[in-house]
């Protein structure tokens, strides 16, 4: 199922979801980080829609946005 989900995102609807599956992923890489560098590409290209793409600028929350960016540095 993680797989599936995965190879997904960045999710195009709700812009929560892409803040749903970033918190998820920030959870799972402290117990399965094999798993998160398989999708890192898709990971990054999500947590950069996070932090830019204008639909999300108004819905994510700063701090939320600085966690996104030091996960992927």
């Amino acid at each position: 199922m993680v797989d599936s989900i995965f190879q997904k995102i960045p999710f195009e609807g709700d812009m929560t979801e892409n803040e749903t599956i970033l918190k998820f992923t920030f959870k799972l890489f402290e117990v399965d980080q094999a798993t998160c560098i398989r999708y890192m590409d898709n990971i990054a290209r999500t947590a950069i829609k996070c932090i830019v793409d204008e639909k999300c600028a108004d819905d994510l929350k700063k701090t939320f946005k600085q966690q996104v960016g030091q996960f992927i540095s």
